[in-house]
């Protein structure tokens, strides 16, 4: 592996323990390398990023394959689309509810501190389902992990938003600003148009929001 020559003489542990953990700096040794012999794109370190982010589209899931295989763990090469501390990883917990229970330990110690008034939420499991990609018999998937609490409870929030909608019709529209380009993207600006009973439905939604939030 171009991160580390003697990475095929490890234990196939070590060897998972580096791909679930390797640094930044690592990372784009192993993506140039991918770009280079997969597409035929050569750059250095510092313009790996934006190289990766040129790649043609239509390529991407065959980089996004082949990174895979440098940096998932487990026999389907799992590997975990959210933020986790430096050289942490999946492998430090026993299960994904341990992961899970952490990590909902750590985003209601962060909501308290940014927010005063912040009443914090109970917990139950993959409340925000994590992004995975993962390979399923060498092919390569996006997936989510989720929970049955996650479907129940979303199965009733949109049963309310379908009975507010008979309530008050309703529909999105763009607003003034919306697709306008902006740093890093378009600007996303979709109203609610309730043929004039806006500040209504707004606050129908609020009340339904606060009464499904503190059930959930």
């Amino acid at each position: 592996m171009a991160a580390d020559s003697n990475y095929h003489a490890w234990p196939a542990q070590q060897q998972e323990n580096f791909r679930a953990t390797m640094d930044k700096k690592v990372r784009n040794r192993v993506e140039r390398v991918l770009l280079d012999s997969l597409l035929d794109i050569q750059c250095s370190i510092d313009d790996v990023d934006k190289a990766w982010s040129d790649a043609p589209q239509s390529k991407l899931n065959i980089l996004n394959w082949a990174l895979l295989l440098t940096k998932g763990i487990g026999k389907d090469f799992i590997f975990l689309n959210e933020m986790l501390a430096d050289n942490k990883s999946l492998l430090d917990f026993t299960t994904l509810y341990d992961y899970n229970y952490a990590d909902y330990l750590f985003q209601e110690q962060a909501n308290k501190k940014e927010f005063s008034d912040y009443e914090g939420m109970d917990y139950y499991a993959y409340k925000h389902p994590s992004w995975v990609r993962l390979l399923i018999d060498g092919d390569f998937y996006y997936a989510t992990f989720t929970s049955v609490a996650t479907q129940l409870c979303d199965g009733i929030e949109e049963a309310g938003r379908d009975y507010i909608d008979q309530l008050i019709p309703h529909t999105l529209v763009e607003g003034k600003n919306h697709g306008q380009q902006e740093k890093g993207g378009m600007f996303w600006d979709m109203q609610e148009d309730a043929n004039g009973l806006e500040r209504q439905l707004k606050e129908l939604n609020n009340r339904w929001f606060s009464m499904y939030r503190n059930a959930g």
